[in-house]
């Protein structure tokens, strides 16, 4: 979705907002997610959904540790109905790059994405779901660790 028009936007935003994300809110309480934080966590990734749309040509990244954690649930959740997803709202598939991206990369997507979410609700319950987030070891956007998700920071005890 290269240079998104309106058309483009008022798409992705109707998807998003008609998407039933429970089963990826169930994933992440199963995961270990408490229910309260999954519930905060779920408007931030919905407004970084959309922002990726709005903006396909910068590096986004989400706001919140928590975010992040359902953002990687969305996406191993059922991997089909992301690739849908993906294909319907962006017309490709919405690479998780993680930490493969080179820290300064990341340092500005992190910057730039805090300005594009600067004043926006989502930012502040991104910061709420990140104080209410237990495992805060495994975060993958903002530190660089081997365990890049949830699962994996649980396997090697971090949680």
């Amino acid at each position: 979705m290269r240079g998104a028009t309106t058309t483009d936007t008022t798409r992705a935003r109707d998807i998003i907002a008609g998407f039933d994300f429970g089963y990826v809110v169930e994933r992440a309480v199963a995961a270990g997610m408490t229910r309260r934080t999954s519930g905060v966590a779920l408007a931030p990734l919905e407004a970084f959904l959309l922002a990726c749309a709005e903006h396909p040509d910068r590096d986004i990244v989400p706001q919140s540790a928590a975010c992040d954690d359902l953002w990687h649930e969305f996406i191993v959740a059922d991997t089909r109905a992301y690739f849908r997803f993906c294909e319907a709202v962006y017309g490709e598939y919405l690479h998780h790059n993680g930490v493969t991206v080179p820290a300064e990369r990341r340092a500005a997507a992190r910057t730039d994405s805090a300005r594009l979410f600067d004043g926006a609700g989502c930012l502040r319950e991104a910061k709420t779901a990140d104080r209410l987030r237990e495992a805060a070891k495994a975060d993958c956007l903002r530190e660089a660790k081997p365990a890049d998700c949830l699962r994996e920071a649980r396997s090697q005890g971090a949680v």
